[in-house]
């Protein structure tokens, strides 16, 4: 749902999943990390950035990934939630026709 639009909703504010991609990518870019929006199971703040990646992440490494997005771009940036794709039923990212995720 979130990368349609390649903007996160968050009460308010916008939010760039690839400016978060960014900033994790020269660390964690061997996890094949994408950020999308899913609705805010609380209904509160409209959609919620999730981390999807290609391997499993245990528990410390998904907080150490949200103190780093906390830390350089606020807590609004911070996943709510890492999932890998072994999670979601799927092998690769869903691509379009030319390639892109």
């Amino acid at each position: 749902m979130g990368r349609y639009k390649d903007v996160i909703i968050r009460g308010g504010e916008n939010i760039a999943p690839a400016a978060i991609e960014a900033l994790l990518e020269p660390t964690m870019g061997h996890l094949g990390i994408q950020i999308v929006g899913a609705p805010d199971e609380e209904g509160v703040a409209g959609e919620v950035p999730i981390l999807v990646t290609q391997k499993k992440v245990d528990f410390a490494m998904a907080a150490a990934i949200r103190d780093v997005v906390v830390e350089y771009m606020g807590a609004a940036c911070a996943p709510d939630g890492v999932v890998s794709l072994e999670e979601l039923g799927l092998e690769d990212y869903p691509r379009t026709p030319v390639g892109k995720i």
